[in-house]
């Protein structure tokens, strides 16, 4: 059911996802190129983990709250290495790089896991999701708790 509170998580993990993808990019040496999905595609994702996940699930607690953040940082992660991994893997395979379709699968497993090293690779990044996770969680677990009293009178 669609309430403020998933709203409030949409936009806030779009927002996340934004800064995060952004940031990612700049990990990349110039000379490798960048990658194939634009970072706005990856606020989609962030947005409908927010809204999915993270706004149907906050409310209980403070502790709580932060806890959905970091797992819905960590399940927009798993979203994103779907989209880059799978976005990339049909422009090798437009390229004519694999064989067949299990060397195409297997290469999908591939990249997602090279974008996942060169993330786990950067401190500041990882630091960058695990604050932002925890903040934009916590403030929608505050939003819940601010709209729930309203309503209540």
């Amino acid at each position: 059911m669609p309430t403020l509170t998933r709203l409030v998580a949409l936009v806030l993990f779009a927002f996340l996802a934004y800064i995060a993808g952004d940031r990612y990019i700049t990990l990349f040496d110039p000379s490798e190129g960048l990658p194939a999905v634009p970072v706005v595609w990856l606020a989609v994702v962030g947005g409908a983990v927010g809204w999915q996940f993270v706004g149907g699930r906050v409310g209980a607690g403070s502790l709580q709250s932060i806890w959905i953040g970091l797992q819905g940082v960590v399940l927009a992660i798993f979203w994103a290495l779907v989209l880059l991994g799978g976005a990339e893997m049909v422009a090798r395979s437009h390229a004519q790089r694999y064989d067949g379709v299990m060397e195409a699968v297997i290469g999908w497993f591939e990249i997602a896991l090279e974008h996942l090293t060169r993330m786990g690779g950067s401190v500041d990044f990882l630091i960058l999701l695990a604050a932002g996770g925890a903040i934009c969680g916590l403030l929608s677990g505050l939003f819940f708790r601010y709209a729930e009293k309203r309503r209540k009178g």
